[in-house]
This record gives structure tokens, sequence and C-alpha cells, in this order.
């Protein structure tokens, strides 16, 4: 389908609402950081309850040398159990008026342009509830780059991002066991610009960094993705939610795969009121355009997830 929708006509057809719903998805797939790393649910359960498998963990003792055993002898069995997480949808909308003065000769680009602010406004309300998820279901919370506070009034203003807290992250998370997102053993850190601007003018690491254009054809970019070190992957986002202590502090996300689940977040429904009046507007004086979404989220294996509060440089 054609992205030029300019007649009239097309506002009745229904050319125009496949195309803004499909241009929704899209923004919504640009602009979501969270969102992207959340396993969907296992089961559906109705409208009202998600649920995801959450198995234990098994290690290398629980592998028997079965060399040593009787031929025919089975090793003992590993209790191998699976509990679940389940998430409540809740839903969010949003409506915007526009004015019959307003678009009166401009109707087309006008809700083009309200659909598109629409759903950029969406994806970032969905990755600031998954945020609240994260800070809420999270037990390794650290404060300071390579966790030298114990309390977040302990962070000052020189406690900022430097590239060897990247090598203590990773090492944290292979002590907990966390899944990598990739063959080469990679986790995800996702963090705000002013965080990812102290990375990049910190010399120490500056030989290891990789830029995320220089990975290889078959490793896929995150949306958000602007390089790699020391094992961990950065996603930045202009859309975290910081925390004022003693100094304003900066969380930053890392994260195993299948840390949290997210469900029905790409199920985001755009709606235009017809060209005609009603009971509400009854002169025509306006048009609406909005947007609905019910989603759900939960912290599924809280050993994957990492959260490290610090300090970072203004950029303003």
């Amino acid at each position: 389908m054609t992205d030029y929708i300019t007649k009239r006509s097309d506002l009745t057809s229904g050319i125009l609402q496949e195309y803004l719903n499909r241009k929704t998805i899209e923004n919504l797939d640009l602009t979501c950081r969270f969102a992207q790393f959340g396993e969907k649910p296992t089961v559906q359960q109705g409208y009202n309850t998600l649920r995801w498998a959450k198995f234990t963990r098994l290690t290398a003792s629980n592998v028997s040398d079965i060399s040593t055993s009787t031929e025919g002898t089975n090793p003992d069995g590993v209790d191998f159990d699976a509990s679940s997480v389940t998430a409540t949808p809740t839903q969010y909308g949003i409506v915007v008026k526009l004015t019959d003065l307003t678009i009166s000769n401009t109707v087309i680009p006008f809700l083009k342009g309200a659909a598109d602010r629409i759903s950029v406004a969406m994806a970032e309300k969905i990755d600031t509830v998954i945020q609240a998820s994260l800070l809420a279901g999270a037990t390794n919370v650290k404060y300071g780059p390579t966790f030298g506070k114990t309390y977040p009034t302990d962070v000052v203003s020189t406690d900022v991002l430097t590239g060897p807290a990247l090598a203590k992250w990773y090492a944290f998370l292979q002590s907990k066991g966390a899944i990598p997102f990739d063959a080469d053993g990679s986790y995800v850190a996702i963090m705000d610009t002013a965080c990812a601007y102290d990375l990049m003018i910190d010399s120490s690491s500056a030989g290891s960094w990789v830029d995320a254009n220089k990975y290889s054809n078959a490793t896929r970019i995150f949306n958000g993705e602007i390089g790699k070190l020391y094992g961990i992957r950065v996603v930045v986002s202009n859309n975290i939610t910081t925390v004022e202590s003693t100094v304003t502090l900066h969380p930053i996300y890392v994260l195993g795969k299948g840390a949290y689940g997210v469900a029905n977040w790409q199920n985001l429904e755009i709606l235009i009121s017809p060209d005609q009046p009603s009971t509400a507007n009854p002169l025509n004086l306006y048009r609406t355009a909005g947007a609905k979404v019910a989603f759900g989220t939960a912290v599924l294996q809280a050993d994957a997830l990492l959260v490290v509060e610090v300090a970072a440089s203004s950029i303003s």
C-alpha cells in the first residue's frame, strides 16, 4: 500500500485507517526500547490474565558421569519444576482534538502527524510502565558504576559511568547464571543519553568498544543500540526515569535473556473520528484522533536483571 494518502475520499474509504494503523505499529517498534526485550507470555487466559512459565535452573552439578555407572543404569532424576508468573493487563489511551479551522484544508497531513505523535507518546508510556515494573521487581540494585556505594544517598556527582564498569556488570550476570541474548554471550544494558555520553567520552576502554555498524551481518541490531563493550550491548533511550537523591540518579537496566515479560504491547489500536456531526460534537467543530492499548508486564527471572544507579554529566 502506498504511503501517499492525499485524497479526501481516502478518509472514508478505510485506506487512511489502514495506513495509520500500520505506521503506528512501525513507530512503536522503532521507539520502544524496553518492550523489545520482553518475553511473550506462555499462555494468555482470556483478556484478564497473562501467564509466563518460570523454570528451575539447571547447572553442571545436575549432570552425572554415566560412564562409570553399571551399563543400562540411568542417573538419578533431577527434580525439574515449572512455576508461573502472572500479570493483569492494564489499558492506556490518549485522545487529541483537531479543530475544523486548523485542519480545514490540511486534514490528511494533520491526521498523519497526530497519529505519529500519538504512537510515540504511547511507546514512551509503554516503556515507562515497564521501567516501573523492573524497579519494583528487581532484587539486584547497585549504586555507583562498579557497585562501590552502599546506599543511593552515597552516590556523588563523580560517580559517572566509565567503560570498565561494564566488565563488572557482565561478570555479575554471568555469576548469576543469566542467559545471554546471542551466541557470543552478550547481555544488554539500556541507559539514557547522559550515561551514554559519559561512556563515549571515557577513553579508558576506547580500544575495546565496537560500534553497532561494525557488527557482523548476522548480528541483529536492537532498536536504539549503539555498540558493544566487554560483552554488554548498549541500547540508548531518551525516556528513562531518573531518581532524585543527594544527586540525580540515572538507572541503567542490565539484562539477560528472559529477565521480564511483556504482552500485547503491539496490539495498539488507533481511532479516527468520522468527519460528521455527532451528539458530542453537533457542529462538527473538530475531529479526534486517539489510540488505546491493554498490555501487561512482569519480572520473570530476577537473577537476569541488574539495575545500576549512577550519576551523570549534564548534557543540557
